[in-house]
Protein backbone atom coordinates (compact mmCIF):
# COMPACT_ATOMS: atom_id res chain seq x y z
CA UNK A 1 0.00 0.00 0.00
CA UNK A 2 2.65 2.75 0.85
CA UNK A 3 4.59 1.62 -2.37
CA UNK A 4 1.27 1.99 -3.91
CA UNK A 5 0.88 5.88 -2.40
CA UNK A 6 4.72 6.83 -3.64
CA UNK A 7 4.11 5.71 -7.01
CA UNK A 8 0.99 8.17 -7.48
CA UNK A 9 2.82 10.76 -5.18
CA UNK A 10 5.70 10.41 -7.75
CA UNK A 11 3.07 10.65 -11.18
CA UNK A 12 1.41 13.09 -9.46
CA UNK A 13 4.32 15.53 -8.87
CA UNK A 14 5.56 14.54 -12.83
CA UNK A 15 1.98 15.58 -13.89
CA UNK A 16 2.02 19.09 -12.11
CA UNK A 17 5.64 19.43 -13.52
CA UNK A 18 4.52 19.08 -17.17
CA UNK A 19 1.97 21.62 -16.22
CA UNK A 20 3.93 24.17 -15.39
CA UNK A 21 5.23 26.49 -18.50
CA UNK A 22 8.04 26.55 -19.78
CA UNK A 23 9.70 30.20 -20.90
CA UNK A 24 11.70 31.38 -23.09
CA UNK A 25 12.90 34.95 -23.61
CA UNK A 26 13.96 36.76 -26.35
CA UNK A 27 15.94 40.34 -26.44
CA UNK A 28 17.53 42.12 -29.52
CA UNK A 29 19.28 45.49 -29.73
CA UNK A 30 22.06 46.56 -31.83
CA UNK A 31 24.65 46.02 -29.10
CA UNK A 32 23.36 42.80 -27.46
CA UNK A 33 21.04 39.58 -28.75
CA UNK A 34 20.09 37.47 -25.39
CA UNK A 35 18.03 34.58 -25.71
CA UNK A 36 17.46 31.95 -22.97
CA UNK A 37 15.58 29.49 -21.43
CA UNK A 38 13.71 29.53 -18.24
CA UNK A 39 11.51 26.51 -16.50
CA UNK A 40 10.74 27.27 -12.56
CA UNK A 41 13.86 28.85 -10.81
CA UNK A 42 16.78 27.24 -13.82
CA UNK A 43 17.61 29.58 -16.63
CA UNK A 44 19.59 28.54 -19.59
CA UNK A 45 21.11 30.86 -22.08
CA UNK A 46 20.60 29.75 -25.70
CA UNK A 47 22.23 32.64 -26.94
CA UNK A 48 25.31 33.95 -27.43
CA UNK A 49 26.58 29.97 -26.81
CA UNK A 50 29.12 29.21 -24.17
CA UNK A 51 32.59 29.03 -25.75
CA UNK A 52 33.30 25.09 -25.77
CA UNK A 53 36.76 24.11 -26.38
CA UNK A 54 37.54 22.93 -29.81
CA UNK A 55 38.19 18.76 -30.45
CA UNK A 56 41.14 17.80 -32.36
CA UNK A 57 40.21 16.27 -35.34
CA UNK A 58 40.82 12.79 -36.11
CA UNK A 59 43.06 12.50 -39.13
CA UNK A 60 41.38 9.47 -41.70
CA UNK A 61 44.39 7.41 -42.71
CA UNK A 62 45.23 8.37 -46.72
CA UNK A 63 43.91 4.71 -47.95
CA UNK A 64 40.93 4.75 -46.46
CA UNK A 65 40.41 8.88 -47.44
CA UNK A 66 41.19 7.48 -51.29
CA UNK A 67 39.17 4.93 -50.91
CA UNK A 68 35.36 6.41 -49.99
CA UNK A 69 36.53 9.03 -52.48
CA UNK A 70 36.62 6.62 -54.92
CA UNK A 71 33.38 4.84 -54.05
CA UNK A 72 30.32 7.62 -53.80
CA UNK A 73 28.04 6.12 -52.33
CA UNK A 74 24.24 6.51 -53.44
CA UNK A 75 21.99 9.14 -51.96
CA UNK A 76 18.76 7.90 -49.99
CA UNK A 77 16.67 10.05 -52.16
CA UNK A 78 17.65 8.30 -55.63
CA UNK A 79 16.86 5.14 -54.17
CA UNK A 80 13.41 6.54 -52.82
CA UNK A 81 13.00 7.45 -56.61
CA UNK A 82 14.28 4.17 -58.22
CA UNK A 83 11.82 2.37 -55.19
CA UNK A 84 8.96 4.60 -55.84
CA UNK A 85 8.90 6.60 -58.98
CA UNK A 86 8.22 10.54 -59.41
CA UNK A 87 4.21 9.58 -58.76
CA UNK A 88 5.27 7.99 -55.30
CA UNK A 89 7.98 10.23 -54.20
CA UNK A 90 5.18 13.20 -54.74
CA UNK A 91 2.79 11.48 -52.06
CA UNK A 92 5.44 10.72 -49.43
CA UNK A 93 6.35 14.01 -49.57
CA UNK A 94 2.22 15.36 -49.00
CA UNK A 95 1.84 13.00 -46.28
CA UNK A 96 5.11 13.67 -44.47
CA UNK A 97 3.98 18.05 -45.07
CA UNK A 98 0.25 16.82 -43.67
CA UNK A 99 2.24 15.43 -40.77
CA UNK A 100 4.56 18.29 -40.15
CA UNK A 101 1.70 20.56 -40.50
CA UNK A 102 -0.87 18.80 -38.23
CA UNK A 103 2.02 18.91 -35.46
CA UNK A 104 2.65 22.66 -35.75
CA UNK A 105 -0.68 23.28 -35.26
CA UNK A 106 -1.55 21.06 -32.22
CA UNK A 107 2.16 22.56 -30.86
CA UNK A 108 1.01 26.59 -31.87
CA UNK A 109 -2.32 26.52 -30.50
CA UNK A 110 -0.34 26.66 -26.83
CA UNK A 111 1.88 28.68 -27.15
CA UNK A 112 1.53 32.06 -25.34
CA UNK A 113 2.79 35.26 -26.19
CA UNK A 114 2.92 37.00 -22.63
CA UNK A 115 4.66 39.60 -23.84
CA UNK A 116 5.93 41.62 -27.46
CA UNK A 117 7.69 45.04 -27.46
CA UNK A 118 8.63 46.14 -30.83
CA UNK A 119 10.36 49.45 -31.17
CA UNK A 120 11.78 50.82 -34.67
CA UNK A 121 13.35 53.94 -36.15
CA UNK A 122 13.27 54.38 -39.52
CA UNK A 123 16.06 56.15 -40.92
CA UNK A 124 17.49 56.82 -44.41
CA UNK A 125 19.89 58.91 -46.74
CA UNK A 126 17.60 61.83 -46.61
CA UNK A 127 13.67 62.73 -45.40
CA UNK A 128 12.06 60.95 -48.00
CA UNK A 129 14.30 57.82 -47.86
CA UNK A 130 13.14 57.64 -44.15
CA UNK A 131 9.60 58.14 -44.93
CA UNK A 132 9.53 55.56 -47.64
CA UNK A 133 11.09 53.12 -44.81
CA UNK A 134 8.72 53.87 -42.55
CA UNK A 135 6.25 52.67 -44.54
CA UNK A 136 7.74 49.55 -45.70
CA UNK A 137 8.59 48.65 -42.14
CA UNK A 138 4.68 49.28 -41.31
CA UNK A 139 3.62 47.44 -43.97
CA UNK A 140 5.91 44.76 -43.02
CA UNK A 141 5.55 44.66 -39.13
CA UNK A 142 1.26 44.64 -38.81
CA UNK A 143 0.33 42.62 -40.98
CA UNK A 144 3.02 39.90 -39.10
CA UNK A 145 1.41 41.01 -35.95
CA UNK A 146 -1.96 40.00 -37.48
CA UNK A 147 -1.22 36.22 -38.44
CA UNK A 148 0.77 35.93 -35.34
CA UNK A 149 -2.58 36.54 -33.08
CA UNK A 150 -4.02 33.92 -35.86
CA UNK A 151 -1.35 31.08 -34.73
CA UNK A 152 -0.70 31.92 -31.46
CA UNK A 153 -2.15 33.05 -28.15
CA UNK A 154 -1.32 36.81 -27.09
CA UNK A 155 -1.73 37.21 -23.33
CA UNK A 156 -1.78 41.49 -23.97
CA UNK A 157 -1.97 43.51 -26.80
CA UNK A 158 1.51 43.62 -28.28
CA UNK A 159 3.59 46.99 -27.87
CA UNK A 160 4.77 48.16 -31.21
CA UNK A 161 5.84 51.33 -31.87
CA UNK A 162 7.28 52.24 -35.09
CA UNK A 163 8.45 56.01 -36.10
CA UNK A 164 10.98 57.66 -38.81
CA UNK A 165 13.48 59.88 -37.98
CA UNK A 166 14.63 62.10 -40.70
CA UNK A 167 18.07 63.41 -39.39
CA UNK A 168 19.32 59.62 -39.31
CA UNK A 169 20.59 58.02 -42.14
CA UNK A 170 20.45 54.45 -40.50
CA UNK A 171 17.65 52.48 -38.97
CA UNK A 172 17.33 50.85 -35.24
CA UNK A 173 15.48 48.63 -33.10
CA UNK A 174 15.24 46.56 -30.51
CA UNK A 175 12.78 43.41 -29.47
CA UNK A 176 12.01 41.91 -26.85
CA UNK A 177 9.45 38.91 -26.64
CA UNK A 178 8.25 36.32 -23.57
CA UNK A 179 6.61 33.28 -24.78
CA UNK A 180 5.83 30.33 -22.76
CA UNK A 181 4.31 26.72 -23.43
CA UNK A 182 3.56 23.97 -21.09
CA UNK A 183 5.73 20.72 -21.56
CA UNK A 184 2.77 18.30 -21.25
CA UNK A 185 0.97 20.13 -24.84
CA UNK A 186 4.56 19.94 -26.89
CA UNK A 187 4.95 15.85 -25.46
CA UNK A 188 1.55 15.06 -26.66
CA UNK A 189 2.49 16.91 -29.82
CA UNK A 190 5.80 15.25 -30.49
CA UNK A 191 4.38 11.63 -29.74
CA UNK A 192 1.00 11.22 -31.54
CA UNK A 193 2.82 12.58 -34.71
CA UNK A 194 5.99 11.60 -34.65
CA UNK A 195 4.66 8.04 -34.21
CA UNK A 196 2.68 8.77 -37.68
CA UNK A 197 6.18 10.12 -38.57
CA UNK A 198 7.58 6.85 -37.86
CA UNK A 199 5.43 4.61 -39.11
CA UNK A 200 6.11 6.67 -42.69
CA UNK A 201 9.85 6.28 -42.28
CA UNK A 202 9.52 3.01 -41.64
CA UNK A 203 7.33 2.21 -44.78
CA UNK A 204 9.44 3.92 -46.91
CA UNK A 205 13.13 2.44 -46.12
CA UNK A 206 10.86 -0.92 -46.00
CA UNK A 207 10.30 0.15 -49.46
CA UNK A 208 13.83 1.15 -50.42
CA UNK A 209 15.53 -1.86 -48.97
CA UNK A 210 12.85 -4.26 -50.59
CA UNK A 211 13.92 -2.66 -54.14
CA UNK A 212 17.64 -2.70 -53.43
CA UNK A 213 17.26 -6.60 -52.61
CA UNK A 214 15.56 -7.14 -55.81
CA UNK A 215 17.95 -5.36 -57.95
CA UNK A 216 20.97 -7.52 -56.40
CA UNK A 217 19.32 -10.88 -57.02
CA UNK A 218 18.60 -9.80 -60.64
CA UNK A 219 22.37 -8.75 -61.01
CA UNK A 220 23.44 -11.95 -59.63
CA UNK A 221 24.73 -14.04 -62.39
CA UNK A 222 22.90 -17.22 -63.16
CA UNK A 223 24.75 -20.58 -62.36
Amino acid sequence: MTALIVILIIIAAVAVLLFIPLNLYISYSESKTLVWLRYLFIKYRLYPEKQKKKKKEKKEPAAKKAESEKKPKESFFKKLVKAQGVKGLISILREAISILKQFLEDFTKHILVRKLTINVVTGGEDAAASAMNFGYVCDAIYPAIGALSGLVKLCRVPEVEVKPDFYSKSSKATLYAHIAVRPAFVIAAVVTKGIKALKLYMRVTASVDSNNKNTNTNKQPAK
